[in-house]
């Protein structure tokens, strides 16, 4: 990791260790998460929505953990799967961005927004969007 404002290189790790230790020895319930079902690929992002929607529209019990838990988990697999990065801002936010088309996703957002509006925001469908935006999209350098 660097310092704010700058790139983080290689998160995945210290992400890893974090999405696998964080809160298990605390609540049974994330061991079984982590027991193939998160696994850092594509389709393991359905999985994610799965379980956000088992959670429920109420507010489920440890709601800000998980939202953070599953932020990490969320921008850890687009980074790995889409070649975007972890960066922070000026305030310390950290978000994931692709500068090749100049884009920047709060994972953290995102997830709270899966479980404030349900499916109408699917994680899934949001990582295909960022997959066809990373792929079709190719800046042209100033002249």
């Amino acid at each position: 990791m660097k310092a704010e404002g700058r790139n983080i290189d290689s998160a995945g790790d210290s992400l890893e260790f974090l999405l696998t230790m964080h809160f298990i020895s605390e609540e049974p319930e994330f061991t079984e998460l982590f027991d193939g079902r998160l696994d850092f690929t594509e389709a393991s992002i359905a999985s994610l929505d799965v379980i956000i929607s088992n959670d429920g529209r109420e507010a489920p019990p440890h709601l800000e953990d998980k939202v953070e838990l599953f932020g990490y988990y969320f921008g850890e697999t687009v980074c790995r799967r889409l070649r975007w990065h972890w960066t922070w801002d000026r305030s310390g936010q950290l978000f994931i961005e692709a500068p090749s088309v100049c884009a920047r996703v709060d994972p953290f957002a995102q997830v709270a927004l899966r479980y404030q509006n349900g499916g109408a925001s699917s994680l899934e469908v949001f990582f295909r969007a960022l997959g066809d935006l990373s792929r079709s999209t190719t800046l042209v350098p100033a002249s």
